[in-house]
């Protein structure tokens, strides 16, 4: 979600721009003894975007996963993959 760029979303994209950093920066403080990782959801339980359960299910993968501390794991139902889609499911300008 820290990649895509959409009108009118500047408080947005910041904020998750810096979710990002601060995942990298305490994965880097608090290693080895503590792992740390962030889920990223765009739009949830509308137009089929992501849903409750798809974020839950990343939260359970990034429990049991062993590698990636630091990563910031986006849950946006392809939103990042389609050069037509925004987070809120509108058409991209």
């Amino acid at each position: 979600m820290d990649r895509l760029v959409s009108h009118q979303m500047v408080i947005y994209a910041t904020v998750k721009a810096a979710l990002s950093h601060l995942t990298r920066l305490l994965a880097v403080e608090l290693a080895p003894n503590v792992r740390v990782n962030a889920i990223a959801p765009s739009v949830v339980d509308t137009d089929g975007l992501s849903t409750v359960a798809d974020v839950a299910n990343t939260a359970r993968w990034l429990a049991i996963l062993e590698a990636a501390p630091g990563s910031l794991t986006p849950v946006d139902a392809g939103a990042l993959a389609s050069p037509t889609v925004c987070p809120a499911g509108r058409p991209r300008r």
